[in-house]
């Protein structure tokens, strides 16, 4: 009887943490909005999120705060992944567009530079620059529906479960 009432409780445990995550409410709020130091209004989009009747909180670039509660369900959490893999590239295509124009002016070279060359680098550094901010601009836009995607799909497995 006794080993019964044990098997019962820890089995009604297991099934609270795994099963007891509650549905997840995401909303858009202008980045402005959620630092109120800023010194003037943007229209870039910052994410907040809450489980349950809980408090709403910063998603945070990468979504950190969020993902270990997508991780509970498979499909939301590869969903989840592609949303974080889409902001972590874009953040490398930053820098890399960032990075050029300082590559450009370290290697220039007046004593062995023609004016060609010189030409050809900042021509280099330029078509680099807006490539890599052109890329991390469609990344970007394209990465919160991944975001909307996983939490729909969790919250759907979460109702169907």
């Amino acid at each position: 009887m006794f080993k019964k009432l044990i098997f019962i409780s820890i089995l009604s445990i297991l099934s609270t943490v795994v099963f007891g995550q509650g549905k997840i409410t995401l909303k858009e709020e202008k980045t402005s909005d959620l630092l109120p130091m800023s010194l003037y209004k943007t229209k870039a989009v910052g994410y907040l999120f809450k489980v349950d009747e809980g408090e709403y909180e910063g998603v945070g670039f990468k979504a950190e705060k969020l993902e270990e509660t997508l991780r509970n369900d498979p499909e939301a959490y590869k969903e989840f992944k592609k949303f974080q893999r889409k902001t972590s590239i874009g953040k490398v295509f930053y820098w890399v567009g960032s990075a050029a124009p300082l590559v450009y002016i370290f290697s220039i070279d007046a004593k062995n530079n023609t004016d060609e060359q010189l030409i050809a680098k900042g021509i280099t550094a330029l078509v680099v620059t807006v490539a890599s901010y052109t890329t991390t601009l469609v990344l970007f836009k394209n990465a919160p529906k991944h975001l909307y995607n996983a939490v729909e799909i969790y919250n759907r497995n979460l109702s169907a479960g």
